[in-house]
């Protein structure tokens, strides 16, 4: 069975940076050097705010230890990431009808997507960006310190909470949409992002999002419910799993996640 082309738009709309996906985030800041990324650039008070949602949300040391990392987006679709071989499945439910939804799979290591059944190149480049959205969505404080990223603390806004910061992220030539901006509005005292607003473009009006619904597991803090800011439906993530042992068959149809 053939997945149909019309799974391309269920791609949302705000990427992860980095001009590869990398199995690794690419900065460790430590305690003794919170500022000194090796990756993003920005004033030191920038830096080290963005060292401290790094912290906030587990570290680099708990990231590192996950063998794979599996949910559901959205109620959308279900990602694996077998962080072993760098492979991700991401499945799509069944259709109206009872026909079986659409299977692809994106190498974070080679940088290569596919789809089972389909040897449709645009399949695979789905693949890649819906990795990329999925992620950067649920995964963003181990992202704010990514080669390329551009750091930088705003003046207070008026009515802005107390002891709340907005952390601005812009990128450098990097990503799928690299004029896309993000502004994380973070505590100060405990590094945890409490919202962001998005930017298609440096000069588009913004749209918000609430980070709700922290769990931790296995060391790392996950907000698993966004609510919009405004008109427009809110984002969940559900059935987050980690370290799952990959399913049998898991580059077949019969290794099933979902």
């Amino acid at each position: 069975m053939k997945p149909q082309l019309a799974l391309l738009p269920f791609l949302l709309f705000l990427p992860q940076q980095g001009s590869k996906p990398s199995s690794k985030p690419s900065s460790r800041p430590s305690r003794e050097q919170p500022a000194t990324p090796l990756g993003a650039q920005g004033s030191p008070r920038a830096l080290y705010l963005a060292a401290k949602v790094v912290q906030y949300a587990g570290g680099f040391e708990n990231w590192d230890k996950l063998r794979s990392v599996a949910f559901t987006f959205a109620g959308r679709r279900r990602l694996f990431w077998d962080r072993s071989t760098g492979i991700v499945r991401i499945e799509f439910p069944p259709k109206k009808g009872g026909q079986e939804g659409p299977i692809l799979f994106y190498d974070t290591n080679r940088d290569r997507g596919w789809a089972l059944g389909n040897k449709d190149p645009r399949l695979g480049q789905a693949a890649k960006g819906i990795f990329i959205n999925d992620f950067y969505w649920l995964t963003v404080p181990f992202k704010v310190l990514d080669p390329g990223v551009q750091l930088a603390l705003l003046p207070r806004a008026p009515g802005q909470a107390e002891g709340i910061a907005r952390l601005r992220l812009r990128f450098a030539s990097v990503g799928l949409t690299p004029n896309n901006q993000y502004v994380l509005h973070v505590e100060q005292k405990t590094g945890r992002i409490v919202r962001w607003d998005f930017f298609a473009t440096p000069k588009a009006s913004p749209r918000s999002w609430t980070f709700e619904g922290y769990v931790e597991k296995a060391g790392l803090r996950f907000s698993l419910l966004r609510k919009n800011v405004g008109k427009g439906p809110s984002l969940s993530f559900t059935e987050l799993k980690l370290n799952l042992p990959r399913p049998d068959g898991f580059l077949t149809r019969g290794g099933r996640i979902l």
